[in-house]
């Protein structure tokens, strides 16, 4: 397999449910995006818009979307390499893992503040907060 050059800290990955790309997020605050082809990685995208460093990349179980989060408290959502859900800024402290619903709906995120909060896609005002959920693991 022929790789490139990375050029930011990598700090989390996901690989799309087809196997055609790639999103690697990386200390630079962004999401790179590569396809995958080929036996080869080939930068394809830059996802911007976070505000600190991106801890967690997963994409939707259909792969339409990616969420992202990051170590200023955010989670986003991406479509088609544009955010489409931002804003959703209620863990006190740094994001560290997001997964999807399988209705790709639904995005749970968990942080080091011990809280774990679920998002609704479809109506993104809309959230479940679990306080001091120190005990679950992703």
């Amino acid at each position: 397999m022929k790789s490139p050059q990375l050029t930011f800290p990598p700090h989390t990955v996901s690989v799309h449910p087809n196997g055609s790309e790639v999103a690697v997020g990386g200390k630079d605050m962004k999401v790179h995006l590569y396809t995958l082809a080929n036996g080869q990685l080939t930068a394809s995208k830059e996802l911007t818009g976070h505000r600190g460093e991106v801890t967690t990349v997963a994409y939707s179980p259909d792969g339409t979307y990616i969420a992202s989060g990051d170590s200023n408290r955010e989670v986003l959502v991406w479509k088609d390499g544009a955010a489409v859900v931002s804003g959703w800024v209620f863990h006190t402290a740094r994001v560290n893992a997001v997964a999807w619903s399988p209705d790709n709906v639904h995005v749970a995120s968990v942080s080091t503040d011990a809280n774990l909060i679920v998002w609704n896609v479809a109506n993104p005002n809309t959230r479940i907060i679990v306080k001091s959920t120190s005990y679950l693991s992703f």
